[in-house]
């Protein structure tokens, strides 16, 4: 018989499902086991443990009484869950998906390639790009390597012109549609082209020459292009889309040589992900490595994933069966509603103060840290643009961003202030 597991971890409900007894975890769909009588509902405290490629959710460390196993991880699964379908800036959203279309129908998808030493792999299509606003700056979008992959496993940057053609579109198409820019704010796509350390493919059906890298590969070449608000209006003023993307819209290509500054920030993104990827209960972590990237005149832009989904030791979970929930007397779901409520209520408190902390050890790392980026300019700035899953009974946003320039931080490292002045002058938006 299935039993239904309500998982309720820091004011947030879902349902998964689990057996009983529950089998060790695969990846394989487990048989039903024979029908049962419904047991009595368990309570307990959800803690999590690792196994594998996933966790196992154990109730009160009995775990062959339930646990519930989601592949992936617990994290990933309830950030997923919580966090999709439901974006905070649909315009945005709406705006990434044409790029990402125009991608997919103009560039390649499935074809074949060959090198020349004779070897040849598969396009696979698939585009990701992550959008993100940035204020003071405008909107960055960003088209990840992952969009790029061969059959191989290896990882290609396209470095034809028909990827910055496609860009370039989108922005006169696209770019005065999203909402909320000042005049003088910028709409940037960036994208990694990668210069071949592996296999060099001479020929691909419909796309020009490709370069293939493996991903561990630092020779990346940053391609930038963007174009500012204001200038989007001269379109509809009279100028050609020849002549606008000739002097309107920018594109620079950033050469690893110009790029020294990038293993500072790899080591700066990793370091962050291990500052808060601690095994402790009743805090924040890291989910992965932030993603980042540079942008001269502005600087460094960091994504963070935070949770604490599947780590607190106040989440209350409840084992029922679908026909007992439907059996209880009204008394007796009243005092279950009540109580779990008092949980939640409870569950709710120890987010904000978690919540709080994150921000601030997050605070500290950025001024205590940022000093080994030593590339930026003093007046670039540090920015950690933080997703994390929601408080259904908190105020708190669920996307924030860290920011501070770089003449603070080197203050600090100069001793013309303290590190709680530098703080103060950080700006959490």
């Amino acid at each position: 018989m299935k039993l239904g597991l309500a998982v309720t971890l820091l004011g947030i409900s879902a349902t998964t499902w689990a057996q009983t007894p529950a089998p060790r975890p695969t990846q394989e769909p487990v048989p039903e086991p024979d029908v049962r009588p419904a047991p009595e509902p368990v309570y307990g405290t959800a803690t999590t443990t690792d196994w594998g490629e996933g966790q196992v959710i154990t109730i009160d460390g009995n775990d062959s009484w339930a646990t519930a196993y989601t592949s992936s991880s617990a994290e990933d699964f309830f950030f997923n869950y919580f966090t999709g379908g439901s974006p905070t800036d649909p315009d945005l959203q709406l705006v990434t998906e044409a790029l990402e279309e125009m991608m997919e129908q103009r560039l390649q998808g499935g074809e074949q390639v060959s090198s020349g030493w004779g070897r040849s792999a598969t396009i696979y299509g698939g585009y990701n790009v992550g959008a993100s606003r940035v204020e003071g700056y405008g909107v960055i979008f960003n088209i990840t390597e992952s969009s790029f992959r061969f059959s191989n496993g290896e990882v290609a940057g396209i470095v034809t012109d028909e990827l910055v053609s496609v860009i370039q579109d989108f922005l006169m198409t696209y770019g005065d549609l999203i909402d909320g820019l000042e005049p003088n704010d910028k709409i940037t796509v960036l994208a990694k082209e990668t210069i071949a350390s592996t296999v060099t493919a001479n020929t691909v059906r419909r796309s020009g020459s490709l370069m293939v890298v493996s991903p561990s590969s630092s020779n990346a070449v940053q391609l930038r292009v963007s174009v500012t608000k204001k200038d989007l209006g001269k379109l509809y003023s009279g100028t050609s889309q020849d002549d606008f993307r000739a002097k309107y819209i920018t594109v620079e290509r950033t050469e690893p040589t110009e790029a020294s500054g990038n293993s500072q920030i790899s080591i700066f993104a990793n370091l962050l992900k291990k500052r808060f990827s601690t095994r402790e209960l009743d805090r924040f972590v890291a989910l992965s490595t932030p993603t980042f990237e540079y942008i001269p005149d502005l600087g460094v832009v960091f994504h963070l994933r935070g949770s604490n989904i599947g780590r607190s030791s106040v989440a209350p979970v409840i084992i029922t069966t679908e026909r007992f929930v439907r059996e209880f007397s009204t008394e007796v779901a009243d005092d279950l509603a009540d109580e779990v409520e008092d949980e939640l209520d409870a569950a709710n408190e120890a987010y904000v103060e978690q919540y709080e902390n994150f921000q601030n050890q997050l605070v500290e790392f950025v001024v205590r840290y940022g000093r080994t980026l030593n590339f930026l300019t003093p007046n670039e700035r540090i920015i950690v643009k933080v997703t994390v899953p929601g408080c259904t009974k908190c105020d708190l946003p669920d996307r924030f961003d860290v920011v501070v320039t770089k003449d603070v931080i080197d203050d600090l490292a100069a001793g013309k202030i303290s590190l709680e002045q530098a703080a103060k002058k950080v700006t959490i938006n």
